[in-house]
C-alpha cells in the first residue's frame, strides 16, 4: 500500500506564522474599544490640491496629512492620495484614507482602519515599537499567509490590490481591525 504523507507541503515557516497569527486573531474578538472611537469623515474639503477636514471634526481629528503618503503607509494602503487619525482615545486611535478628491476609502487594502496602539507621533500616541506589534506586524502575518509575500515596513512589496488579494487570513484581520 503506498501512503501519502499528509505533510507532503508542511512549510514550517508559514506554520510558525499562523499560530502567531492565530494567536493574535483569537485575542481580538472583544472590540470593545472601537467604540471610543469617532467614526470616519465620509468626505474631506480638497482645495488645489490641499486636504481639510470639516470644522465639525477638528475636535476629533488631527489635520490631514498635506503631502504624498509615507513609504510605510503606502505599503498598507496602496493608492491613498490623503489620511488622517483620529485623536488618541484610550491609546487607540482611527485611521481615514483618502482618494485625491477626499472621498473616504472603504474598500481593503485602501480603506484606514482602527488601531489598538497609535502610532508614533501621534497626539498623545505612544512608541511606534507598540504600534507596529499590535497593527501593522499581523497585517504583514496575514499578507505572508494568504499570498506568501515577505513584508517589511519601510521597502518591499505592497498589500496586494484586486478581487482576489483579501484572503482567509486578511478577512480575519480586516474584521478585528476595521474602517470604522
Amino acid at each position: 500500500m503506498i501512503g501519502v504523507s499528509i505533510w507532503a507541503h508542511h512549510n514550517p515557516k508559514k506554520d510558525r506564522v499562523r499560530i502567531k497569527f492565530l494567536r493574535w486573531y483569537n485575542r481580538q474578538m472583544d472590540g470593545w474599544w472601537i467604540n471610543v472611537l469617532p467614526k470616519s469623515p465620509k468626505n474631506i474639503t480638497v482645495i488645489g490640491g490641499n486636504p481639510s477636514y470639516n470644522e465639525s471634526d477638528k475636535d476629533k481629528w488631527e489635520k490631514p496629512e498635506y503631502k504624498e503618503p509615507g513609504s510605510a503607509e503606502e505599503r498598507l494602503h496602496p493608492g491613498i492620495k490623503f489620511s488622517m487619525r483620529s485623536k488618541v482615545y484610550e491609546g487607540h486611535t482611527n485611521q481615514a484614507t483618502y482618494d485625491a478628491s477626499g472621498k473616504l476609502h472603504t474598500k481593503e487594502p485602501m480603506a484606514g482602519t482602527v488601531d489598538w496602539r497609535a502610532p508614533l507621533g501621534s497626539n498623545g500616541g505612544g512608541l511606534g515599537l507598540a504600534h507596529y506589534k499590535a497593527d501593522v506586524r499581523p497585517l504583514h502575518w496575514a499578507v505572508y499567509l494568504d499570498h506568501g509575500i515577505e513584508m517589511h515596513l519601510f521597502w518591499g512589496p505592497k498589500v496586494p490590490t484586486g478581487p482576489k488579494a483579501i484572503g482567509t487570513y486578511m478577512k480575519k484581520y480586516y474584521a478585528v481591525r476595521p474602517l470604522y
